[in-house]
């Protein structure tokens, strides 16, 4: 694909949010450079980074680069809206400023978008990625299982598998609702975040990344797309790689009630009638909730150390949805353990390893911790 340098109008207007990525910032600017598609714009909004990230960005001399300064941290989910409102393309990809973009990345969606013609401002895409460490490695795959249409984090270096049947098999096409009826009722991201391509018309439609959420706009985000239930194409190959490593930041976001807080928010805001449309019960996403965000991630708080974390995830269950929470076998579970103290800190930590082992064997689930 020849390359086109227009930055009135490109097809793709790739968004990177930035805070204090000096270190990877430069790498993912670059792995947009090098796609050999080049009809595309790149759109930085530095959040009042304090090192060196607004040099890093403009110490590239590419006339398809732009860079935005907010002079203050307006925040997160904030600068996530700041960027895309910037962006001129057809398409929008927002990407993290410390992931990058795969060789041929932009090429096969593309390819994707010019196959579907007739209704381009209606299809939404994404595709698989790898994950990897601080320093490059990959140390694991982030893909969609079209059984269960739930994305799986599979441990070690693995790879996507290649499509058995052809092209077809490569980018299939699906509903939005059947992905987010899925996706709704296990409270989990529709799409590896970073991968989601989507029409400027349809980020106007639900109003970009606007929206009562601190740690997942970008979730919430997905879930507004895919409620206008369009046609999503899923394309079969790992073509982003997503940096994944344990920080300060990590070790607040795990640690803050923000995520619990994020999906209190989105039991409550689910309307009878889009409960209704995608065929679930606002009784099973309570009880979602309760098990996953709450009892679950105390368990996981307990088994480190963490009682303050643990204690704070079972006051949230009996604040938001008490009837239901003292239904819940989990509740007593955690408040037993709780009260135990470090035997019960031991006992969650054996019960920890086992299902770990459990969900090794069986290679399905959301293995790892979740990044906003």
């Amino acid at each position: 694909m020849s390359i086109d340098t227009r930055t009135d109008h490109p097809l793709f207007s790739i968004c990177i949010p930035c805070y204090n990525h000096g270190k990877f910032v430069g790498l993912t600017i670059q792995s947009v450079l090098s796609q050999s598609c080049g009809d595309f714009e790149i759109v930085v909004a530095d959040n009042a980074s304090t090192d060196n990230s607004r040099e890093v960005v403009r110490s590239f001399k590419d006339p398809r680069i732009r860079l935005i300064e907010n002079r203050y941290n307006i925040g997160f989910a904030p600068n996530l809206q700041q960027v895309t409102r910037h962006a001129r393309g057809r398409f929008i990809n927002l990407l993290s400023s410390d992931d990058l973009m795969k060789p041929g990345a932009l090429a096969a969606f593309a390819a994707a978008i010019l196959g579907n013609e007739k209704d381009q401002d209606r299809i939404v895409l994404f595709s698989d990625t790898e994950r990897i460490d601080a320093n490059g490695n990959v140390i694991g795959l982030t893909r969609f299982n079209r059984s269960s249409m739930l994305i799986e984090w599979l441990d070690g270096n693995c790879v996507s598998p290649p499509p058995q049947n052809g092209p077809e098999d490569f980018c299939r096409p699906y509903q939005g609702w059947d992905i987010l009826r899925s996706a709704v009722a296990h409270l989990r991201s529709c799409t590896p975040f970073l991968t989601l391509v989507y029409p400027r018309t349809l980020w106007e439609a639900v109003e970009g990344y606007n929206g009562i959420r601190t740690l997942g706009p970008d979730k919430h985000f997905a879930y507004k797309l895919f409620g206008l239930n369009p046609t999503v194409l899923h394309l079969k190959a790992s073509l982003y790689q997503y940096r994944f490593y344990w920080s300060a930041n990590q070790q607040a976001v795990m640690s803050s009630p923000k995520q619990p807080i994020d999906d209190y928010f989105t039991v409550c805001e689910l309307s009878d009638k889009t409960l209704q449309d995608l065929g679930l019960r606002r009784e099973d996403i309570i009880r979602e909730y309760l098990d996953r965000g709450c009892f679950r991630s105390g368990f996981q708080a307990l088994a480190s150390a963490d009682y303050q974390v643990a204690l704070s995830r079972l006051a949230m269950a009996i604040a938001t949805f008490p009837s239901q929470s003292f239904r819940r076998p989990r509740f007593y579970g955690l408040a037993g353990m709780l009260a135990l103290g470090p035997l019960g800190r031991a006992a969650v930590k054996v019960l920890r390893h086992l299902s770990r082992e459990s969900a090794t064997r069986s290679a399905t689930g959301e293995l790892g911790l979740p990044r906003p």
